[in-house]
């Protein structure tokens, strides 16, 4: 099924919050499964601006992040990017994923975080098209689950390795399977110019 919150609702940063699902009869057992899952939502690096640019050789615009990463605590990132307010890592294995370990507590001056691809229609850049990046603050149990499902649906090489292992999700109930993920999350956007000469 689908569940949504209010229009009003909005998550709060260092806030959990508990799913709680009545009155449906999973197993067919004649009685109603109680399912649940939790969650709590973590801070964001806020952005100070992001900026994009061509690479010819690449076929590929970089979009670039500029932010302060917070250093006072452990960080999991997932960003995504949008052309034209167009989600275009709308896939599971379009999504960028990241801890802090690298950058924790530094100025994040110009990283690559997703390259808009020129042989894909819905991420060829033109010029005056809006690109915007969204970065959204994930916790350690929401991170290892897109982490761990990435791995589990992409290509397994060397082509005898070994055979896929459950993910570990956090949906506790009969016959579910999933995750409940909570997440803060900032945007920043720029104007495509085009490529300077």
């Amino acid at each position: 099924g689908y569940y949504y919150t209010p229009a009003d609702f909005y998550v709060e940063v260092g806030q959990g919050y508990f799913l709680t699902i009545d009155g449906i009869d999973l197993d067919e057992d004649g009685t109603s499964d109680l399912i649940t899952a939790y969650d709590s939502v973590q801070n964001t690096a806020p952005f100070d601006s992001i900026t994009v640019e061509y690479i010819e050789s690449w076929e590929a615009w970089p979009v670039k992040a500029y932010a302060k990463e917070p250093g006072n605590e452990e960080n999991f990132y997932m960003f995504r990017c949008y052309k034209n307010g167009n989600m275009v890592s709308d896939t599971l294995s379009e999504l960028i994923l990241t801890d802090d370990v690298l950058i924790n507590g530094s100025y994040i001056y110009g990283l690559d975080t997703y390259y808009l691809q020129a042989e894909y229609q819905d991420e060829y850049v033109h010029v005056g098209d809006t690109i915007t990046l969204e970065i959204c603050g994930l916790s350690k149990q929401g991170y290892d689950f897109l982490i761990q499902a990435q791995i589990e649906s992409g290509y397994s090489t060397p082509l005898f390795s070994g055979p896929p292992s459950n993910v570990e999700h956090n949906i506790n109930g009969v016959n579910v399977f999933g995750a409940f993920i909570t997440f803060s999350s900032q945007k920043a956007s720029t104007i495509w110019e085009g490529v300077k000469q």
